[in-house]
């Protein structure tokens, strides 16, 4: 089956399960060793001389199938690198194009519409241990829709204990050689055979190791409060907000997002069903706060019918709702506590059973009497008269425990918070209140606490203890 553009593939995929926090040329103008070094993907690549000074180009993209999932592509391209921003203007005004039925416009360079322009070459997966190559492979059909046969080969390269990596190449580029030699030119072609078939100089220049980046992600359980006004201007409250219905689904778009926008004519629709039940879709456009974007969001959402209600971003929006991927969509009860996990990508046909899977967690899961109170008695809250509210971290031996997050949460904000080392993080809120305690993460060696904690509605100590892990 002719392969579609290559770049069009790649844009829905970055817009519907990932963004690229990877790119590179192709060093051309480089002397000496080029070394591409990206800690926070766990990812390092010396740069073969056969990979510089080429008359095509080389990127690299990298995206987030799901948690602990990343894949890092290299790709070739059949043009000098000077073309990139023709011929991404292209490939948008295309896709535009196709989401509104009209005729494609026509590229600067012909072969831009033969759908072998580019071809990936490599691509480098990594994902916690404990998962492994089977649940990988689900990922990818569940994802880009890629099944076995369609690698030409794929390999486990390596494992540190906590990650395994892995590579492949598709087997398109074996069995298309004439396709692409035809659309891209016997010079531009040989350039793509000769970094295609030298699997071995590709695998000795990377190195793999445990990525630092750790993705600030929302639990479920976890408490969201925000303040922010509507596309018109209106303030709109996350209290009210969530209080008026049983579930509600905060939907992350954005302008420039292509799925995000491809799916927002079906989504009007689900939100008719899901007012039947009770429930809501509320869109937050993520850059809707820049100057002028609100209105181009309100003449997106026009064209495509939708009426249900859109925000401005919050302030620290990817903190309040930390995504690596867009559209995402997040289910909240009516106290603001998520409910499900998120669904990541365009994938409209998720968003109805994650609301029944929330709605049937609301009506088994309610707490018994008491609960929140054995909740409360894991830990002590002591008055402390020192005009701060202090949460006191420490170990089952009574030894203070450093850099512990902590999330201490209002009605209406939320504020973060590290402990010292003597195991205290400081909260300067106003008295009154009862406030609400979350551990967002742990340092290394010690268990995840997912109690929630109260205050007094006086300034107070709230001591958590952290066990060791085994």
């Amino acid at each position: 089956m002719k392969k579609m553009l290559c770049v069009l593939l790649a844009v829905l995929l970055l817009a519907s399960v990932g963004v690229p926090v990877l790119a590179e040329g192709n060093g051309a103008e480089e002397a000496g060793p080029l070394v591409l070094d990206k800690p926070e993907l766990g990812f390092r690549f010396v740069v073969p001389e056969k990979y510089r000074n080429l008359k095509g180009s080389l990127d690299w993209s990298s995206h987030y199938l799901d948690d602990g999932i990343i894949q890092i592509t290299l790709s070739y391209y059949s043009f000098p690198e000077e073309d990139f921003d023709a011929y991404n203007d292209f490939v948008n005004a295309l896709i535009e194009a196709l989401l509104a039925g009209e005729d494609a416009p026509e590229p600067a360079d012909p072969k831009w519409s033969t759908g072998m322009e580019c071809a990936y070459l490599y691509d480098i997966f990594t994902i916690n241990a404990d998962r492994g190559e089977e649940e990988l492979r689900e990922e990818l059909k569940a994802h880009n829709g890629i099944r076995e046969d369609n690698f030409g080969w794929f390999e486990k390269v390596g494992s540190d204990g906590e990650f395994s990596f892995f590579v492949g190449q598709y087997a398109e580029l074996e069995e298309n050689r004439d396709e692409y030699r035809e659309a891209m030119g016997e010079e531009y072609y040989a350039e793509l055979e000769d970094i295609a078939s030298d699997r071995e100089a590709f695998l000795d220049a990377l190195t793999l190791s445990a990525p630092e980046y750790e993705m600030n992600r929302l639990e479920t359980d976890d408490m969201v409060s925000f303040e922010t006004t509507d596309l018109d201007g209106n303030p709109v409250n996350s209290k009210d907000l969530f209080a008026g219905s049983r579930v509600t689904m905060i939907n992350l778009w954005a302008t420039w997002c292509m799925a995000c926008k491809k799916e927002l004519p079906e989504l009007n629709e689900l939100a008719k069903e899901f007012e039947k039940m009770g429930c809501r879709i509320v869109g937050i456009c993520l850059d809707a706060d820049e100057e002028g974007m609100d209105e181009l969001a309100k003449e997106i959402l026009e064209k495509n019918g939708v009426d249900y209600l859109n925000l401005v971003p919050p302030e620290d929006v990817d903190e309040l709702l930390p995504a690596v991927s867009f559209p995402t969509s997040f289910f909240f009860d009516s106290e603001g506590r998520m409910i499900t996990e998120p669904v990541r990508g365009a994938y409209v046909d998720q968003y109805l059973p994650t609301l029944n899977d929330a709605l049937a967690s609301l009506d088994s899961a309610a707490p018994a009497e008491g609960e929140r109170e054995a909740s409360e008695e894991n830990g002590v809250t002591l008055a402390n008269g020192e005009g701060v509210y202090r949460v006191i971290v420490s170990d089952s031996d009574g030894n203070p425990v450093k850099g512990t997050t902590i999330k201490f949460c209002s009605d209406t904000t939320c504020t973060m918070g590290k402990t010292d080392a003597d195991g205290v993080a400081v909260f300067e809120m106003e008295e009154g209140p009862i406030y609400n305690i979350h551990v967002l993460k742990v340092p290394e060696g010690y268990m995840k606490n997912d109690g929630e904690y109260l205050t007094e509605d006086t300034f107070c100590d709230v001591h958590i203890p952290l066990e060791k892990a085994a």
